[in-house]
């Protein structure tokens, strides 16, 4: 296999995916801003997260909209449900698989902090874009 830096695989979308077109932009609810933090997590700084490009992707993401800090725990415990839906040691995964994972983590852990939705986008349409990020 090519080594691909960080060890993303790739977007790996499926038909199934929640898509938002040219339309249904309104149905995303309203998102809003917690404050200007934003968290940094470090995957390097340990060597079993060198090949977890996509779950600190999707860990950052969640915590800065939810303005919640995930503990180093907490993150060693996603890297490792990794392995038991679909990850290989040593290897990536895809977007998706990892947004998944982490979605489906924090809302199984912190329901009394709202759900966790994600949606899939044509990122070539820049008008649709550019509405779903002003919103």
């Amino acid at each position: 296999m090519e080594e691909l830096e960080n060890g993303c695989l790739g977007i790996g979308g499926q038909t199934t995916d929640y898509l938002i077109c040219d339309g249904f932009e309104d149905a995303l609810p309203q998102l809003y801003q917690q404050d200007d933090v934003i968290f940094e997590y470090n995957q390097s700084k340990q060597e079993r997260s060198k090949k977890s490009c996509t779950i600190f992707s999707a860990i950052g993401a969640i915590s800065d909209l939810f303005n919640y800090q995930f503990t180093l725990d907490e993150i060693k415990e996603i890297d490792e449900i990794s392995y038991t839906r679909g990850r290989f040691k040593n290897q990536g995964r895809r977007v998706q698989s990892a947004v998944k994972l982490v979605a489906d983590r924090r809302n199984e852990h912190h329901k009394e902090l709202g759900k966790v939705a994600y949606y899939k986008i044509d990122t070539t349409n820049n008008e649709l874009v550019d509405k779903i990020l002003d919103k």
